[in-house]
């Protein structure tokens, strides 16, 4: 994540880090300038995260991302690199209720109409966290698509549904 030209945004721009685990991606997008809304639902996880981006133009919410408002029970696992929505992945060790809420009403809830980075990194879930955002809600968007939804990767279909909407 610390990578020159990883993360493009203009100075001051909104950065969104969806599964933003303990602040790697956070703290870097905080250090090129940008505005940074971190979403991580685990609870240890956001304890960290909320620690390691402490001082920086970070804003911290325990909540998941998805296609829907509501709640949702989310799966811890013996690897917190696997926590996640779906039950498939992993040895669980536990689960918490989560609330969720979508990528646009996340924006709204702090007055902004857009983000102008996205990364998702969502454990299988980022077709659904993906669901409503267009060029003009996410124009840039990085995503993790690996073999994480029922031991396949949601790759070709995101790539579909996004070229669908004018990504490119």
């Amino acid at each position: 994540y610390t990578l020159p030209g990883f993360v493009e945004i203009p100075p001051g721009g909104t950065v969104v880090d969806c599964g933003a685990f303990v602040g790697g991606f956070s703290i870097a997008a905080a250090r090129a300038g940008a505005r940074v809304i971190a979403v991580e639902p685990a609870p240890l996880s956001f304890d960290c995260l909320t620690r390691n981006t402490a001082g920086l133009a970070v804003e911290c919410a325990n909540l998941g991302l998805s296609d829907h408002i509501g709640r949702a029970r989310f799966s811890l696992k013996d690897n917190p690199t696997d926590n996640s929505l779906l039950p498939d992945d992993g040895v669980e060790v536990g689960a918490v209720e989560i609330a969720l809420t979508t990528l646009p009403q996340l924006l709204a809830d702090r007055g902004l109409a857009r983000a102008d980075f996205v990364k998702v990194e969502a454990e299988g879930m980022e077709l659904e966290v993906l669901a409503d955002v267009t060029p003009a809600i996410a124009p840039r968007l990085a995503i993790a698509a690996g073999p994480e939804r029922m031991g396949a990767s949601p790759l070709l279909d995101i790539a579909v549904m996004l070229a669908g909407r004018g990504y490119r």
